[in-house]
Formats: C-alpha cells, sequence, structure tokens
C-alpha cells in the first residue's frame, strides 16, 4: 500500500491532466518514492533546493500545503512563472545537463542526481506538482 500523502497526490495530480505521459510520469514518481522507501516527514536532507524556485511553491508550502488552495499560474504570471521554474529546474540537474539540457542521461564522465533524487513532500513531488500548475 502507498502512504496516505501519496495517495491523496495521486488522486489530485490525476485530475490535473489526462494525457498518457502525464499519467506515466505519475507512475514513474511512485517507482522513485518507492525505491527511496516511501521517506516521510520533512527532513533538510529531503529537500530540493529553493534557487530559483518559483515563489508560488513556497507560499503554497507556507499555507500548509492545501489541497483546495493551489496557486493558479494565470496569464499575468505565467511568463515570469516559466522562467523561474526552469531555471530552478536546472539548478537541480547534474552540471553536465544543466546547460543543454540534454535528453541522453548517460551523461560525461562522474556526476549524481543527488540534488534531484528527492522522495518525500519536499522532492521531487514538488517539482511533478509545479509543472501541473502550468498545464
Amino acid at each position: 500500500a502507498l502512504p496516505d500523502w501519496i495517495e491523496e497526490a495521486m488522486r489530485y495530480l490525476l485530475e490535473m491532466c489526462n494525457d498518457i505521459q502525464w499519467t506515466a510520469l505519475l507512475l514513474k514518481w511512485v517507482e522513485l518514492e518507492s525505491q527511496l522507501g516511501f521517506l516521510k516527514g520533512r527532513s533538510r536532507s529531503n529537500q530540493l533546493s529553493v534557487t530559483n524556485r518559483p515563489a508560488q511553491i513556497g507560499i503554497w508550502i507556507h499555507q500548509s500545503r492545501p489541497w483546495d488552495a493551489m496557486p493558479v499560474i494565470g496569464h499575468n504570471v505565467v511568463e515570469d512563472y516559466s522562467i523561474l521554474w526552469w531555471l530552478w529546474w536546472r539548478s537541480l540537474q547534474p552540471a553536465w545537463r544543466a546547460e543543454t539540457l540534454s535528453r541522453d542521461l548517460r551523461g560525461k564522465g562522474q556526476f549524481t542526481w543527488q540534488e534531484t533524487r528527492k522522495g518525500s513532500s519536499s522532492g521531487f513531488f514538488l517539482v511533478i506538482l509545479s509543472l501541473g500548475w502550468w498545464l
């Protein structure tokens, strides 16, 4: 069985979009959480960097993560949000990938996914959720 917070998140995330690729992404996310041991709590070691993270994410977190009060990324903020979201995403990538955002995941030399491979409600989940706000 999945932890309660993941089941709740999946219900919400599945309502965001009916696209098969979105559903596949969500299933991969659950697989990642499983590989990481379904981490609980909000330990700093499981938190993604906040560098360049869009403010809407922090506001939602500080409001106790209400499922019924998600930010609306309307036409008046979508450009700024998208710029910050991509800057944040790049900051989470291994150095070899940050410049090109290459889809080649083999990389060049030694590298680690430690900045991105984070479980819990403060980990990769926030990347997916905040991407969903943008849909």
